[in-house]
């Protein structure tokens, strides 16, 4: 017996509807799980990795605002904010960043920091800085 067009969709959107309900029910077990960080999701640059000697971190997004504290090159810190204005410094016109290091939170000027998608990025990054100013320390000293 063959069923018309109504019906078979009458079926069919039951059927849909019995695996939602059933498909959707709570789960006693409660599982969780993580997603891990990935360039697909994140798409902002979310950490930062101060690019130069002593970085200042800011009080506001200016350069004559107050310095706060700084952060040492090769550090980290996490990027909460990008100003929606930029700034010449260094002979670079940059966005300002607010960001978290240890538990300060400030603003620093994007000339003074490159920015990473993901944090091993970052510590990959700063691997490299901190192999490089010791290679320079001993090049000095000879």
């Amino acid at each position: 017996m063959k069923l018309s067009a109504r019906p078979r969709i009458a079926v069919l959107c039951v059927t849909v509807l019995a695996v939602l309900v059933v498909g959707c029910e709570r789960n006693a077990g409660g599982q969780t799980f993580s997603v891990p960080e990935s360039p697909v999701i994140s798409r902002r640059a979310r950490w930062a990795m101060a690019d130069r000697g002593y970085v200042a971190l800011r009080s506001e997004p200016r350069l004559d605002a107050r310095i706060t504290s700084h952060m040492r090159g090769g550090e980290i810190a996490e990027i909460h904010e990008r100003s929606g204005f930029r700034e010449t410094q260094f002979g670079t016109r940059e966005h300002w960043y607010h960001v978290r290091f240890e538990e300060v939170e400030a603003w620093v000027h994007g000339a003074q920091i490159q920015r990473f998608e993901l944090m091993r990025q970052a510590e990959n990054a700063a691997r490299g800085w901190s192999d490089e100013s010791r290679a320079e320390e001993r090049w000095a000293d000879d």
